[in-house]
């Protein structure tokens, strides 16, 4: 029998469309996944102190990842503060270099791929000074810079973690420093409250909280095992004198200064994208 060709196409184009429509279907009709339930996946890692916490337990993390972080930089002065409140941390390897150095590489690659302005503070008079005391000695110093620079929105204190093994793994072909993001939830031991300390106030745990969480969820996005964990910690730190604030460990004694620096580009790729920082625009001739 002779099959006619136009009816033949037709048909075709019939069973296609079916198909498309009951693919279609599957897909629309296919439950949504919660985001809730995502972002209320272990974000926060408690450090043994002697007390546990769960942020979890305490406040909405849900409510800590939309919180809107973004930051004004068209107003004149520094908006971005870079402290070391450990200024003698280094590195491991043959070539040597301490903090100072990958805070210095973090100001260059912020102010040279985005539109905002960056302070970096180094105390180098007090690289050999001790780590006890440290966060008392640098409270006054980060106050008045506050007041000289009232365009100032985020601080972030750069440290080096100190451990027994290398964070260091392939990141985007080069070996690359982890990161830890250290939180401090201001507890009093006894109560186990966020925020429950007598001695010391911080009316921006929230604040803090969110941002580390936020940087935690977007680096998982962006650039996994980057910050495998924001740490959580009974103590205040220096984390009271902006909403904004961040204490992070790039990379630990073990790492290399080469691959803290290689964890700066993911880094500030994820900061930009919490702080909703504008690229820089770039022409080539």
């Amino acid at each position: 029998m002779k099959i006619n060709r136009r009816v033949l196409i037709a048909a075709s184009l019939i069973a296609i469309i079916s198909i498309s429509s009951v693919a279609y279907a599957s897909v629309s009709s296919a439950p949504e996944v919660s985001k809730k339930v995502d972002k209320n996946m272990s974000i926060f890692r408690n450090f043994d102190v002697g007390i546990k916490v769960k942020v979890e337990e305490q406040l909405n993390v849900s409510k800590l990842l939309e919180k809107d972080l973004s930051i004004q930089t068209t107003t004149k002065g520094p908006q971005i503060l870079i402290i070391h409140t450990h200024p003698q941390e280094e590195y491991a390897g043959d070539k040597k270099g301490s903090v100072l150095d990958v805070g210095d590489e973090l100001e260059r690659v912020l102010e040279e791929n985005y539109k905002v302005s960056v302070l970096h503070y180094k105390d180098e008079k007090n690289t050999q000074a001790s780590v006890v005391g440290a966060y008392e000695r640098m409270e006054p110093i980060v106050e008045d810079i506050l007041k000289e620079n009232p365009s100032i929105q985020v601080i972030i204190d750069l440290h080096r973690d100190g451990a027994v093994e290398p964070s260091a793994t392939l990141m985007n072909g080069k070996s690359t420093a982890k990161i830890n993001v250290v939180s401090g939830l201001n507890i009093d031991q006894n109560i186990g409250t966020i925020g429950s300390s007598k001695t010391y106030s911080n009316p921006y745990i929230e604040d803090n909280l969110s941002f580390s969480a936020q940087m935690k969820y977007k680096s998982d996005e962006l650039t996994p095992n980057l910050i495998p964990y924001v740490l959580v910690k009974p103590y205040r730190y220096n984390l009271h004198l902006a909403p904004k604030s961040l204490l992070v460990d790039i990379g630990n004694n073990n790492d290399t200064l080469e691959e803290a620096i290689n964890a700066i580009q993911p880094f500030t790729e994820v900061l930009a994208e919490v702080l909703n920082l504008e690229k820089v625009t770039k022409w080539y001739t």
